[in-house]
Parts: C-alpha cells; structure tokens; sequence
C-alpha cells in the first residue's frame, strides 16, 4: 500500500521556506481505509515530526476516491506523535487544512475538523494580496488537580474558577516530582541548577523562574507560565531534559508541557 503525505511547515514567515513549524499531513480516502492505529503510529515514528496528521472522509465512499478531499467540507482529523496519539494539535491542523485547500482545490470557505478534542475550524480570509487561515481552537483551561505521581491525592487543586491557587513554594518543596519535572524542563539558562543540585537549590531556581503552574486533564498538558521579563530570549535559550521530564511524570497522565511567557513590546501577547 502506498500512501501520500505532505510536509508543511505552519506558521513559517512569507518567503522563508524552512521557518515554521513542520508537520506531516496524510490524507487517506476509502481505498486506504480502514488503518490500523499501528500503522499510523509506525508512519509518525517514521516520519520523526513532531505530528504526523491523518485526514479521512466521515464516511469512506470507494465511489469518490481522493477527490472527495475535494468535494466535502467536513473530514475527520487525528494526530500522533513519533510517540503516541495526542487528543490535540494547532499547527497540524493548520497544514492539514492548507493542504485541502491549495492541493486538493478544496472550494470550501471553512473546513470542518472532527477530533477528540470535537470540532475544529479552519477559515480561508482574503487580506490585501495575502490568503489567509484562521483556525477555531477549543479553549481548555489548565485548571485541574495536578497528576498524582507529581501532586499525590489529598495534596490542595486548583478549583475550575481559579479562585484556590496552590502556594508554589510549598508545592515544590512537598512534592519533589513536580520539583524534578520543572527543573529538568527549564534547563538551559545559565542560572538552572545542574542535574545533582540539591532541592533546595532547585526550588529557589524554580521559584525566581516560574509565575504560575497549572495542568489541562483534558489535553494531559502541564502549564508553566515563566515570570515577567523572561521574554523571547529567554525562552529560546531552554533546552528541555527529555529524558528526565518522561522520568519524573511517569505513567500516561501527561503527554506535553506548554511553557509561556509573556512577549516583548511590539512582538506577540504571549510567547510558547
């Protein structure tokens, strides 16, 4: 069986080829259908991106092949890693959406994507000479109790309203996985603690560092919000300890950490 994917690089700057964010995009029609998870797992650990995106019909008609990619406004739409299936990505679902439009001549005004995360959207807007998408994203607040291998059962949540916030230093100087995760997250700065530095070494680090942590059940993503002044720089400058974050979760009650900082004048709102 052969099958077609697309390398599209989301988010890139008009004129720079290789800026962006790369993701496969795989369309299957009902000749390709159906495909075992294992193999859409072995194709995105194969293909080494963060995201290697599979398109199918809602309901596969043999009679339309590849030009129902054309024909239809809807399609389902999943997500893997080299890794495992994650329940959302934003920048895969903009390149599976340019790759309907432009390669398949998709007519369409909006495109409709059916996930485990439910419907997203993505729309084709005109500006000036440009041909722009605007993607619809379900908002999914990081308001839940931490997993329990980082913040064990009993230990103080975050209520859905965001009034009850944990204290930050009581919870790394309680809970060394949580400690472990964020320090081996925010390597790189040249004031982050070395792998055998003591806890408490770790935790003022952590606490000159990070303003808020929050955790999304939903998506199993960790929120780091860094402290203001951290800007582009320095989040460009971490180099996240893969192996010791994977170490310190454990499980499969996390799949991702998001860290965020508030942008530069003149640049974006927020910076991840």
């Amino acid at each position: 069986m052969k099958y077609k994917v697309y390398i599209v690089n989301a988010f890139s700057q008009a004129g720079v080829a290789t800026s962006g964010n790369p993701a496969a995009v795989c369309l299957l029609d009902a000749s390709l259908l159906p495909m075992a998870d294992a193999t859409r797992q072995k194709m995105a650990a194969d293909l080494n991106l963060s995201e290697t995106a599979f398109i199918e019909p809602l309901q596969p008609d043999a009679s339309q092949g590849s030009e129902v990619f054309q024909q239809q406004d809807t399609f389902k739409l999943r997500w893997f890693t080299p890794a495992i299936e994650v329940p959302l990505c934003g920048h895969a679902t903009l390149a599976s959406a340019a790759i309907v439009f432009s390669e398949c001549q998709n007519p369409a005004a909006t495109l409709h994507f059916q996930t485990l995360s439910g419907t997203l959207t993505v729309t084709k807007q005109q500006q000036s000479n440009k041909q722009l998408l605007q993607m619809s994203l379900p908002a999914s607040p990081a308001l839940d109790q931490l997993p329990s291998a980082l913040l064990p059962h009993g230990s103080i949540s975050i209520s859905r309203d965001g009034s009850k916030q944990p204290d930050l230093q009581q919870l790394l100087q309680n809970h060394t996985g949580l400690q472990e995760l964020l320090t081996a997250c925010l390597q790189g700065p040249p004031a982050a603690p070395a792998a055998d530095a003591s806890p408490a070494e770790a935790t003022q680090y952590l606490l000159s560092t990070v303003e808020h942590v929050g955790y999304c059940a939903a998506v199993k993503y960790l929120l780091v919000v860094l402290k203001g002044g951290t800007g582009r720089r320095g989040l460009e400058q971490l180099r996240p300890d893969f192996r010791r974050m994977a170490a310190a979760v454990g499980g499969d009650r996390m799949i991702g950490v998001i860290v965020t900082a508030a942008a530069e004048p003149g640049d974006q709102c927020v910076m991840s």
